[in-house]
């Protein structure tokens, strides 16, 4: 009895000693490794690479219609575009927007709206005295009289504000009119 088990033992090592052998063998080596570096540079880096230029693109796309939409969010508050003015043009901003003028062109505000002249020339238009209000000299203004650059202005009245005699870029706060 002895002797059968010491028999089987030994087959049983000499059996795991051959499959462990086997196994060592099959596995990779610096001559035969698992994974060639030719596979690695002709295969999986370049799916990898496009997997990755997807995904980027796709993530592109997402955030640029996030800001697209924001954008549109913004100048639906604004009610308006800044920037050049043109007849019939009106707005109304809490903030200073930007606006500009060709010569001739006229901007009427409602009463309590300001004004900054940034460049150019341009002159007050009132219908009633005191038409617009220096509040950086402390003067008023009346009809015809040129506005100095840099110089914020008080509308006292509705339909107060000024003609362009050439291009003028102002900043203006309040309800307007381009005419």
């Amino acid at each position: 009895m002895k002797q059968k088990w010491t028999g089987r033992l030994t087959a049983g090592f000499l059996l795991t000693g051959g499959l462990l052998l086997t196994a060592a063998a099959t596995q990779g080596s610096a001559e035969n490794p698992l994974v060639t570096l030719g596979y690695l540079n002709d295969t999986f880096l370049p799916q990898l690479t496009a997997q990755i230029e997807a995904k980027a693109v796709e993530r592109d796309k997402v955030l640029e219609s996030k800001f697209q939409k924001k954008l549109d969010e913004l100048a639906a508050r604004m009610g308006q575009n800044p920037g050049q003015g043109t007849v019939g043009q009106t707005g109304s901003s809490a903030q200073f927007t930007e606006v500009s003028l060709t010569a001739g062109q006229t901007l009427t505000l409602s009463g309590g709206g300001e004004l900054l002249l940034r460049s150019g020339k341009a002159v007050c238009l009132a219908p009633a005295a005191p038409g617009l209000v220096d509040t950086t000299a402390g003067t008023d203004l009346g009809s015809g009289e040129v506005l100095a650059p840099n110089h914020l202005y008080l509308v006292t009245g509705d339909g107060h504000g000024l003609t362009a005699r050439e291009s003028v870029l102002l900043l203006v706060r309040g309800a307007y009119q381009i005419g």
